[in-house]
């Protein structure tokens, strides 16, 4: 499969979709050596508190960002929506790279309405999430963090950056897992544009799965017989991420 891959990432204040915020962000142009042609990173001042458990993940803490953040959050969301209509939209060579796209995808369009900017039209981007590829590539595999993006570069052969959960430092594992991905003999002979159906399905199935392991098997202390997880993807509609 031939397709120019784009990954972004974001770091954010939590894991809060519609409310959290975003305090980093990467967008690149990956070469089919693994190298980045283009790249751009945003370091943003989102005017709330950095929760500390947050800050831990990533490094950026409030005081961080309020001294080297930029403070025009809307600025930095124009940038980078119009680099993703410019490079990516109706382009069928080209894809986003979002690793666990459910969640940047998400909590970006989140960010663009509340900075009272157009959404990203997902109907007009392709999308290649290398978790859910794994996890279709890789059906059975057990652990605790076993599907983190550290544990899951080796696997495919591509170093862990000691950077990792810096935004550009995920883009790029993310990226070079893609790339072995589509070269994978289980994706041989799929185009983009079918990879983008079975990613829906396969992601639906997923969510189907743990939605059943959380609501009968998990431990006690996780058990909810009532969770739901979304089926959706690449994005959750708005209505039901709120």
């Amino acid at each position: 499969m031939s397709v120019i891959l784009v990954p972004f990432d974001t770091e954010t204040t939590g894991t809060d979709v519609e409310n959290d915020r975003i305090v980093q962000a990467f967008l690149g142009l990956m070469g089919p050596d693994g190298h980045w042609q283009k790249a751009q990173t945003w370091l943003i001042n989102p005017g709330v508190p950095v929760p500390e458990g947050a800050a831990r993940v990533h490094g950026l803490s409030t005081e961080h960002l309020q001294q080297h953040g930029n403070p025009d959050v809307r600025s930095v969301l124009e940038q980078i929506r119009s680099i993703i209509v410019a490079e990516v939209y109706d382009r069928p060579d080209v894809a986003l790279v979002i690793y666990n796209a459910q969640f940047d995808t998400t909590i970006l369009n989140a960010e663009l309405r509340r900075h009272g900017l157009e959404e990203i039209d997902y109907s007009r981007v392709n999308v290649i999430d290398p978790l859910v590829l794994d996890k279709r590539i890789y059906k059975f595999r057990r652990g605790s963090g076993a599907r983190k993006l550290t544990a899951v570069a080796p696997i495919y052969g591509v170093p862990v950056e000691e950077n990792a959960h810096d935004a550009s430092a995920d883009c790029l594992m993310a990226g070079r897992v893609a790339l072995q991905q589509l070269r994978h003999e289980y994706l041989q002979g799929q185009t983009i544009t079918r990879l983008q159906h079975y990613q829906r399905v396969w992601k639906a199935e997923q969510s189907a799965d743990l939605e059943k392991w959380f609501r009968t098997k998990a431990p006690a202390d996780r058990r909810d017989p009532n969770l739901v997880i979304p089926r959706d993807w690449p994005i959750i509609p708005a209505a039901a991420a709120a």
